[in-house]
């Protein structure tokens, strides 16, 4: 509990600082957009590679291992979960698409890496990356199909995305006896050092393009926001409890489940006009209600002893 408060409230006020500085003009739309790209390109990627400089401990395989198999069972679970339930409602085919999509895949690099790191170090991030792979392959093929009407896998995006790259790449150094120069660790630390805050001020400076009328009329999204931050997330957290899985990639796993819709989504929806607005709603009513359940989430994986 005592270090949970601290982390909330650091959270909270990294994307408090990120509304303030974009709501009163001093970051303007092609200053943000660059340090995103910078984000995801250059600096989130550093941030996982600076990860692989572990010894691959016993315990350490172990949670790669029950990571990489959480992961794979919640990806299949949930599209299969969310196709079936979507087929259950009064929805056009785009819309369903986009529930299953939006509903299935969430922030979790954009979020994931900075949170695993702030709670967990590099051992985090390191299961993050795991799970991230998850997303990625998930994502780039199913998912960019799925909204494309069934056609095209990206699977050129997905060989090109640093994200998917760093994290190959830390894998391959966690299970080899290859390292990176000290020199160059250090280096590769340091700049990744910056992923947490750079990551959640820009989260903060996404409020200030809400718009909370649209938001409060979509019922749909309501449902995305359950699943997405409560139903997946508790689910996991049981599945973890019962079968008393180690509980550093256990609490990763539940927390990696209970972000926010990933934007993703809702950029692959606009390209292919497969219900853009819908996707861009669930994106932004989940990140606002995170504010919410994942504090809620961290105070129960404290409970029931996971962090």
């Amino acid at each position: 509990m005592q270090t949970m408060l601290p982390l909330i409230f650091k959270i909270l006020l990294l994307m408090g600082f990120g509304f303030v500085v974009k709501r009163v003009g001093l970051l303007p739309d092609e200053i943000e957009q660059g340090l995103t790209r910078l984000l995801l390109s250059a600096i989130l990627p550093l941030s996982i590679l600076a990860s692989g400089d572990v010894t691959l401990s016993a315990p350490l395989a172990a949670g790669l291992k029950t990571t990489a198999l959480l992961a794979a069972g919640y990806y299949l679970f949930a599209i299969f979960g969310l196709r079936l339930l979507s087929c259950t409602l009064p929805l056009g085919r785009d819309q369903r698409t986009v529930l299953v999509v939006m509903g299935a895949f969430a922030n979790t690099a954009f979020l994931g890496f900075p949170i695993a790191q702030a709670l967990f170090g590099s051992e985090g991030v390191l299961y993050c990356a795991v799970y991230n792979i998850g997303y990625q392959l998930t994502f780039f093929t199913w998912g960019v199909s799925a909204l494309a009407g069934g056609g095209q896998c990206d699977l050129k995006t997905l060989a090109k995305t640093p994200v998917t790259v760093a994290s190959a790449a830390t894998v391959l150094l966690v299970l080899t006896p290859l390292r990176l120069p000290a020199v160059l660790q250090d280096a590769v630390s340091s700049i990744g050092g910056m992923t947490t805050p750079l990551s959640l001020l820009l989260i903060g400076c996404a409020f200030t393009r809400m718009r909370p009328t649209e938001l409060l009329r979509d019922a749909w999204s309501y449902l995305v926001s359950t699943l997405r931050l409560l139903v997946f997330p508790l689910l996991m957290l049981g599945i973890v409890l019962a079968l008393r899985l180690p509980a550093v990639p256990s609490a990763c796993c539940v927390l990696l489940t209970a972000l926010p819709c990933g934007s993703l989504g809702a950029i692959y929806a606009e390209r292919y006009d497969c219900a853009p607005g819908f996707a861009a709603r669930a994106v932004v009513q989940t990140t606002l209600l995170m504010a919410v359940t994942f504090p809620a989430l961290l105070l129960l994986l404290g409970r029931v002893g996971l962090t």
